[in-house]
C-alpha cells in the first residue's frame, strides 16, 4: 500500500498593485477615523450643558464609528479575500 501524499500547498500570490493600494488606504482611513473619534470624544467633554451641541456631536461620532466598523472589517477580511480568490483562480483554471 502506497503511502498517501501530502496534500501540496497552493502558491501565494503576491497583492496586486489596485489590492496593495486597497490596503493602504484603507491603513490611513482607518487612522484617520480613529483620530477624528478621539477629537469628537474630547469635544463632547467640553460641551458642558449645551445639548444642541451634545447631540449633533454624538450623531457625528455615531457616523464615524460606524464608517470605522466597516472599514475595520474589510481590513481584517483582507487576507482572507485574498485566499478566496487563489481557490477561485485555481478552480477557474481546471474549467
Amino acid at each position: 500500500m502506497a503511502a498517501a501524499k501530502p496534500a501540496e500547498e497552493p502558491a501565494k500570490k503576491k497583492m496586486t498593485y489596485g489590492e496593495r493600494l486597497e490596503l493602504e488606504r484603507l491603513d490611513q482611513e482607518i487612522a484617520r477615523s480613529e483620530a477624528e473619534l478621539k477629537m469628537l470624544g474630547a469635544e463632547i467633554n467640553q460641551c458642558g450643558s449645551d445639548f444642541t451641541r451634545l447631540a449633533d456631536l454624538t450623531k457625528q461620532q455615531e457616523s464615524v464609528q460606524q464608517k470605522l466598523d466597516e472599514m475595520v472589517d474589510r481590513w481584517l477580511i483582507f487576507p482572507n479575500w485574498q485566499k478566496q480568490k487563489t481557490e477561485l483562480d485555481k478552480q477557474a483554471a481546471y474549467c
